[in-house]
């Protein structure tokens, strides 16, 4: 009955091997394994969780492993696990310190099976890996990482994707629906995932116009609350920080960035900031909206360290 049951809910061929044999194990070929997983397995091993990857629980055994964070702000965990008959579920939160991580149960909303086949529809197994898709010519400098662990039908994969709301590939947006479904079933999200809206040509304009007649510097707050457009409500999250020669810079991509022509972007220049300092409190010395053009080798260099302002419009 436990192996209809898996068969049931994954839809995979290969449930029938044989309970000894040793897993297929897809373990991407790049060098963000050896540094995340040094972290997942320091707060697994808080709950008793031996490493997934090099576990041998049998083809009946389900399990989903998701981990987010990687960066300053601690670690947080999901697992979801079928084992011997019996659904499980549970949550690991790391603080900032990496002084404790807690631990508390998982349950899904609209019952396991449900959940399951939502996460499945979601192309849980099917994603691939960040490092498999086509190299981008632009960077990200902040943000977090997610690295999602599969067991199933005697198969074990892994996947990463970092900072997926900076990349406009179609990828990024299926593995950002997939953590918004499994919000949806086990953390009371609404399902939805964020969606980018670019500005139009009128709109970028408009912003640009309005850059020159800001009188710098200023508060970074005042100088959101000054622009045309409420960039956050249109979720166009900026790049986080980026430095050189004691100068330093963030960008917020205007349009999609996976034109092949180029895109739009609006540059603040940093006086100042510090590590952990409000947004509010970052003063900007001067911005202005750029054209990132993509036959150029190198698309994100710092401008002059004068800064002359000076308008780059899309043409009318």
């Amino acid at each position: 009955m436990r192996h209809a049951i898996v068969c049931r809910l994954l839809g995979l061929v290969g449930a029938s091997m044989a309970m000894g044999a040793e897993p297929i194990r897809d373990i991407p070929d790049d060098s963000w394994g050896g540094i995340f997983f040094e972290t997942i397995d320091r707060v697994a091993a808080t709950a008793d969780l031996p490493p997934l990857r090099t576990a041998s629980p049998g083809p009946d055994h389900l399990e989903v492993r998701l981990w987010f964070g990687f960066g300053l702000g601690g670690m947080r965990g999901f697992i979801v696990r079928y084992h011997a008959g019996e659904w499980s579920g549970r949550e690991l939160l790391e603080d900032a310190h990496r002084v404790k991580v807690e631990a508390k149960t998982l349950k899904p909303r609209d019952g396991w099976d449900n959940a399951w086949r939502a996460l499945t529809e979601k192309r849980l197994f099917t994603l691939p890996d960040f490092s498999t898709l086509p190299r981008s010519n632009y960077l990200v400098h902040d943000g977090s990482c997610g690295v999602v662990e599969v067991f199933a039908a005697g198969k074990y994969r892994t996947y990463m994707y970092p900072n997926s709301w900076a990349f406009d590939n179609q990828e990024c947006r299926e593995f950002e629906a997939l953590t918004a479904t499994f919000a949806h079933e086990f953390l009371g999200g609404d399902g939805k995932s964020r969606q980018r809206k670019f500005l139009s040509a009128v709109e970028i304009r408009i912003l640009g116009e309005r850059l020159t007649g800001l009188d710098f510097p200023l508060p970074a707050k005042a100088f959101l609350d000054a622009l045309p457009v409420r960039l956050h409500e249109r979720y166009l999250t900026a790049d986080g920080l980026a430095g050189m020669e004691n100068t330093w810079w963030s960008e917020w991509p205007l349009t999609n960035r996976s034109d092949p022509k180029g895109y739009y972007a609006l540059v603040g220049y940093l006086a100042k900031t510090s590590i952990g300092d409000l947004e509010g409190e970052r003063i900007i010395r001067h911005a202005e909206v750029v054209f990132r053009d993509r036959e150029l080798e190198q698309t994100l260099v710092l401008q002059p360290q004068d800064f002359p302002i000076r308008r780059v419009l899309p043409p009318k």
